[in-house]
Order: C-alpha cells, then structure tokens, then sequence
C-alpha cells in the first residue's frame, strides 16, 4: 500500500462517517418537522393545485374568448398574447440543416454508445487510469470507526 496516501484515505473514512451521521441526523429532523407540520404542508400542496387549476381554465377561456371576440384583454389581470411558433419534420429538418451546413449538433451520448459497440475510424480509442475509492473505507483499511 502507498503509505502517503493511507493518512488521507483515513481521513476520508472518518469524513464520510461524520458525512452520514449529520444526513441521518438531518433526515430524522425533517421527518419529525413533517410530521409537526402536516397540515401547513398539505394545505401548501392543495393551494398550489387549486392555483395551478384555475390557472389553466382561466388560459382556456380566455382563448376561447379572444377566438370569439377578437379581444385581447378579456379582464383584468389577463391579456391574450399572440405567440409565433413553428412546428416541423424532424428528418426534413435535419436534411436541410446537411444542405445548408448550419444547425447541427451530435448526439454525444448516442454516438460514443455506437462508437463503443463498433470501430469507426476516426475515434481514438484509449485506455485511462482511474482511481476508484471503496465505499466502506473502515472496511477496505481493517480499522474500527469511532464516532463522530
């Protein structure tokens, strides 16, 4: 074993356990200011959907009155906007942008999946060292963990 790195793999054994203990500790606390607070919390929940509902019919008939009316500002507080939007076949689009040589982008994650399961040769292919560092460090270093 590399006995310059032992000390801090230590180190990091006890800041993990001190990590988990102030999470666990912090869990616990929340359950206990849920329970302690269950109303206000369902009351939040059953106000937002109550907002989030009205909201939506509101949108839906005020569209429905501009459609009939022409008018903008159906009430106070709520204004018909005009938004441009545009709707296209991805393919054609994807077709056009080859032609054009503008708005592409790779798919990064896609293409390193099919780079892996086939050669393309292009791709560098290498290998890289990484250090992976056990989970249980107590465990990995045989040394029984204190507390706190």
């Amino acid at each position: 074993m590399n006995e310059t790195l032992k000390p801090l793999v230590v180190r990091l054994a006890e800041a993990r356990k001190r990590a988990e203990k102030f999470r666990d500790e912090l869990a616990f606390d929340r359950i206990a200011w849920e329970k302690a607070h269950g109303e206000l919390i369902e009351a939040v929940t059953q106000t937002a959907k109550e907002v989030q509902d009205l909201e939506q019919d509101i949108r839906q008939k005020a569209v429905i009155a501009y459609n009939a009316t022409g008018d903008r500002a159906p009430t106070a507080g709520v204004e018909v906007k005009i938004m441009h939007l545009i709707d296209y076949d991805p393919i054609s689009a994807l077709d056009w942008a080859r032609t054009h040589g503008i708005a592409l982008r790779l798919d990064d994650k896609e293409f390193k999946a099919l780079a892996k399961a086939s050669t393309i040769e292009f791709v560098r292919y290498y290998e890289q060292p990484v250090a992976q560092i056990a989970t249980d460090l107590a465990k990995a270093l045989g040394l029984p963990m204190k507390e706190g």
